[in-house]
């Protein structure tokens, strides 16, 4: 008979060893399937805490193949008022919002709608006071540095679900998150982002369509 080479303290050690690998390899399934749909919608509650203050946003997004993209917030009833609107329709970007004025740029990067995807699912809506007409979203996904820490099952609001804890750094900005995904389907339900300041970010999906139908106009820059 082969003894076991392992003692029980070096098994839970190797265990716990191998969780953030599980941790990042399954954030990066979340990653990638949003960003292999035709098309994807989604819409969230965003609240934020910042000190004594306190806003909630209600942010829709939508992407489509063809570098398209749409992203708009604007504040609830109560709330600070806020407003945002940014809009890529394949080959120019035009944001805009209550705190700064409609900008444009004269050409997209190629990779905006699917870097500002990715971002969005990875750090959420922490990011959209970056929303301007030359940020390069694809560059700064592939700079983020993005470190699983943990997976646990759990159940949210009755759906068997998983939660990923997880942390993102770029450049200055660093983020502790909590996101949790449908158990089979891999759509987010809800994230929990702490950042410096302090500010705490709770969003909760309310609404998760890949290879949702898109009307062309939802695209299209208005005067």
């Amino acid at each position: 008979m082969t003894r076991n080479r392992y003692t029980p303290g070096m098994l839970a050690l190797l265990l716990c060893l191998a969780v953030p690998d599980e941790a990042s390899d399954l954030l990066k399934k979340v990653e990638d399937k949003a960003a292999a749909a035709a098309s994807l919608r989604w819409k969230a509650t965003a609240e934020i805490q910042d000190k004594q203050d306190k806003r909630v946003l209600v942010i829709e997004a939508a992407f489509q193949k063809g570098n398209r993209a749409r992203v708009t917030g604007s504040s609830k009833p109560g709330s600070e008022p806020l407003s945002f609107t940014y809009t890529c329709d394949g080959t120019r970007v035009v944001s805009e919002s209550s705190f700064q004025r409609r900008a444009e740029s004269a050409e997209a990067d190629p990779e905006v709608a699917a870097g500002l995807n990715r971002w969005l699912v990875i750090a959420g809506s922490v990011v959209l006071n970056h929303l301007k007409p030359n940020t390069p979203w694809g560059k700064l996904r592939e700079a983020a540095k993005v470190k699983g820490h943990s997976v646990a099952d759990e159940t949210l609001d009755g759906r068997p679900a998983k939660r990923i804890a997880y942390a993102v750094e770029i450049e200055s900005l660093q983020l502790t998150i909590d996101l949790w995904v449908d158990a089979k389907t891999l759509a987010p339900l809800r994230r929990d982002t702490a950042a410096e300041k302090p500010t705490h970010i709770r969003e909760t999906f309310e609404d998760w369509v890949p290879d949702a139908e898109l009307p062309d106009e939802l695209f299209r820059h208005k005067p």
